[in-house]
């Protein structure tokens, strides 16, 4: 039976948002080590709650995401760190799932987002919870539940659009690694169409000429 996911209040994000806005690696890993000693879930009444250990962490990515770029290599570190493990990667799939735009900046409008989504492990690699909890039992983290967050998350924003300076990286992604994770390739090949044949992206066969040539490269 399919167990309902909610997340508890933030409580204490400022500390994560600060290492954030400092670009501070040693400060992030020994946050990372302090959330050893802290219960990532709960269960009450049915629901399994991700509790504020990592609550925390999502809230203050949001909050940075909402008047800042995300460097491309303070990403990587997010993810090589923490977002590559399990229960992480899962709770920050539920997270988007849950408030789609969470990542965006009005400014640089789903820019942010994307360089998570380009960085992620695929769901099929082997990943292995950081943290412990009697919890675990309740929240799914196998391959497939894996690939079925991964899925909706990259169809929901692919429609969404990508901005113009991530195209290269998200198409490359796309074609060389994402796709195969896909159960439905129909509902990709519909959005390269529409991709292609919005006058508003202003790619036109530069585009087209694009997505075949990464086609083609990944099937030498």
């Amino acid at each position: 039976m399919d167990v309902t996911i909610k997340f508890d209040d933030a409580k204490n994000s400022k500390k994560w948002l600060d290492a954030l806005k400092a670009n501070d690696l040693k400060t992030i890993k020994s946050l990372k080590d302090k959330m050893r000693n802290s219960e990532p879930l709960r269960y009450s009444s049915g629901k399994l709650y991700i509790t504020d250990t990592i609550t925390d962490l999502l809230e203050a990515v949001t909050t940075f995401c909402s008047s800042d770029r995300l460097p491309e290599k303070l990403v990587e570190i997010l993810v090589s760190n923490i977002f590559r493990f399990a229960e992480m990667y899962n709770a920050l799939f539920c997270w988007l799932e849950l408030k789609p735009t969470a990542f965006d900046n009005p400014k640089n409008q789903t820019e942010n987002l994307w360089r998570f989504l380009v960085a992620l492990p695929l769901p099929k690699e082997h990943l292995y919870p950081l943290l412990e909890s009697e919890c675990y039992s309740k929240f799914d983290m196998s391959e497939k539940r894996r690939t079925t967050l991964y899925e909706k998350a990259w169809l929901k924003h692919l429609y969404r659009g990508i901005p113009q300076n991530m195209v290269v990286q998200v198409l490359r992604k796309l074609t060389n690694e994402s796709m195969d994770c896909f159960t439905d390739s129909d509902l990709v090949g519909d959005f390269l169409t529409s991709f292609i044949e919005k006058s508003e992206t202003n790619y036109g066969i530069f585009a087209l000429k694009g997505i075949a040539k990464l086609m083609f490269e990944k099937n030498l």
